[in-house]
């Protein structure tokens, strides 16, 4: 069963999603963050004695200030390059959210999460972003990685693996034949023309360097750049051999 979700949906349900008030942000290790408390009573439940607190109604918590999904991408992106590139959702999260995005993630898994990660960009301050231009002269890029996945919705046999499965969330359980060292790659390079070193990026593929086919720079009409290492992006790559 596929999805039929049309990328404008999808885009206004991750948009959704990340401001909901419901779902409190994850890390890495899915541990929730915590709910905030009233600055009224500090988080007693009750002022003035034994009263109980006019503000939080006794819940001890401030629930104008639950934090969000976008709110930790805002995060995230204050302390770009450095810490991690990536925000978690829970599965279980997502599918509360709305059973046909989760349902999408299964059958469509690359064009849901682009559409997460073109929604991500609207989180992000244009402050953290000048501030990334700035300094490091590349743009702010996150991902959007999603935790805690059950194992029978994805569960396949490494023998029962078709053309069906690319682009698809998979999980599958063998042993490791070989392992190569972790190597970064390349996600975004940044070149430089060599005309006027006008600057431009370019998402690269996994197998070969793409580079401009001329400057996007207006009166410009130089097809020959350099690329700059020290300002392209580059992610961690493992690659695995593996075998029932």
């Amino acid at each position: 069963m596929s999805s039929d979700i049309p990328d404008g949906e999808l885009v206004e349900l991750w948009r959704s999603f990340f401001q909901d008030t419901r779902f409190r942000p994850i890390d890495s290790n899915g541990t929730r963050a915590p709910m905030p408390r009233c600055s009224t009573c500090s988080g007693d439940g009750i002022s003035d004695g034994r009263r109980k607190c006019p503000t939080c109604e006794g819940s001890g918590v401030d629930l104008e200030a639950t934090p969000t999904y976008g709110d930790q991408i805002e995060s995230v992106a204050q302390a770009y390059p450095k810490g991690k590139k990536a925000v978690y959702v829970t599965w279980e999260d997502v599918t509360d959210f709305h059973p046909r995005l989760s349902n999408n993630l299964l059958w469509n898994l690359e064009n849901t999460l682009k559409a997460a990660r073109e929604v991500v960009k609207e989180f992000i301050s244009d402050e953290a972003q000048e501030r990334v231009r700035e300094e490091h002269r590349s743009e702010i890029t996150l991902d959007v990685a999603p935790l805690e996945i059950p194992d029978k919705l994805f569960q396949e046999e490494i023998r029962d693996l078709r053309k069906e499965h690319l682009y698809r969330m998979v999980k599958v359980r063998g042993l490791v034949r070989k392992s190569l060292p972790v190597r970064p790659r390349m996600e975004v390079g940044f070149f430089e023309c060599s005309w006027e070193r006008h600057p431009q990026h370019v998402i690269q593929d996994f197998f070969t360097l793409r580079e401009p086919k001329k400057c996007i720079s207006e009166g410009c009409k130089c097809d020959e750049f350099q690329l700059r290492e020290k300002q392209s992006q580059f992610i961690d790559s493992h690659k695995l051999e593996i075998q029932e």
